[in-house]
């Protein structure tokens, strides 16, 4: 397993609630191919951790919305470990597709 790899399995690598995500910040990253995003989401006075992924090679608010998968979990260190495992999930089982936007980013976009 690569470094690269290894922090991305450790979930200390999302920050914690506290420090970061109960001031707002949003985490914008990518693992091979796979960018995701992470945030706080209020709602009806609920707080909720919303995670979102989709392939390279664009930015969030550039990526078309049926590109993307999002899934909200509770607003907690375990609803934070919980998106974690979602997220090594989401990558393990679409391996191929990540690797793909990874290798050939603009496939599809310049044909």
């Amino acid at each position: 397993m690569s470094n690269v790899e290894e922090r991305f399995r450790d979930p200390k690598f999302l920050y914690d609630i506290k420090s970061f995500y109960d001031k707002g910040a949003v985490l914008k990253a990518s693992f091979q191919g796979m960018r995701y995003q992470v945030e706080r989401v209020v709602t009806d006075e609920e707080k909720h951790l919303k995670a979102t992924i989709w392939p390279e090679p664009f930015c969030f608010e550039k990526t078309a919305d049926e590109k993307k998968e999002s899934k909200e979990f509770v607003y907690s260190d375990e609803g934070l470990r919980a998106l974690h495992q979602w997220l090594c999930d989401g990558y393990d089982t679409k391996k191929e597709k990540w690797e793909h936007a990874r290798d050939f980013p603009l496939d599809g976009i310049m044909s």
